[in-house]
């Protein structure tokens, strides 16, 4: 099976022929096989014609890979340097590791979908990614800080691949672009301002994976 790391650049130039805006329109049939469907709340989702959901009652969720965005410049609270490597790391480990609870979270609820580390017939594999990641304003904790006012907390990228978990073949692709909460009015930026926007937009992501998972497992089957 393709490594995780992989993801972001062949997800997003099999949707988006290269391009992670949605300036470009998206393809209808990807290069690798995949039908464009409709998701609501989703910006662009592909799934492969035939393939059955229905069997996959338990998940085997991959770490989530993060990415910035190539754009993203932080810098320490009042100061004009960089903001340092460690920091910029444990911005990523800190979002990955949120972004696990706030899924595992949601599919295990209301006994929903077993999360597994093994393969096998009923398990589906997840992969997901967040690219184009933008920390508004990074709290890094520092003493004596100055205080740094925004209207959001920043923005980011979901990109995920669901595979059968024992052959690893591909059943669908889904890729969606979101910012955090714009109030239209400043507010101090945190660490607790940005783990609650980073959780809110986790967990409408996982609300949408969820619900269509519980539509298709709700759908009669067809003899």
């Amino acid at each position: 099976m393709r490594a995780i790391r992989g993801i972001i650049a062949a997800a997003v130039l099999a949707a988006f022929v290269g391009c992670t805006s949605m300036q470009t329109v998206p393809n209808e049939v990807t290069e690798d096989g995949l039908t464009r469907i409709a998701i609501k709340g989703l910006d662009v989702a592909y799934v492969r014609k035939g393939a059955d959901f229905k069997q996959y009652t338990k998940i085997m969720l991959d770490p989530v890979q993060v990415e910035f965005d190539k754009n993203w410049d932080p810098k320490k609270v009042g100061s004009s340097l960089s903001l340092p490597a460690e920091d910029r790391e444990r911005i990523r480990k800190d979002g990955a590791e949120l972004f696990a609870e706030v899924f595992t979270k949601e599919l295990e609820k209301d006994n929903g979908y077993q999360l597994v580390n093994a393969a096998a017939p009923d398990v589906m594999r997840l992969s997901t990614a967040l690219a184009d990641v933008y920390v508004t304003a990074p709290d890094t904790m520092s003493a004596g800080r100055s205080r740094t006012y925004v209207m959001e907390a920043g923005r980011a990228t979901l990109v995920a691949e669901v595979r059968d978990s024992e052959s690893g073949a591909l059943l669908g692709r889904l890729f969606d672009r979101r910012a955090a909460t714009n109030t239209g009015s400043l507010r101090w930026a945190d660490s607790v301002q940005n783990s609650a926007e980073a959780r809110r937009m986790f967990t409408a992501w996982a609300k949408v994976l969820r619900a269509r998972l519980d539509a298709v497992h709700a759908t009669p089957t067809t003899n």
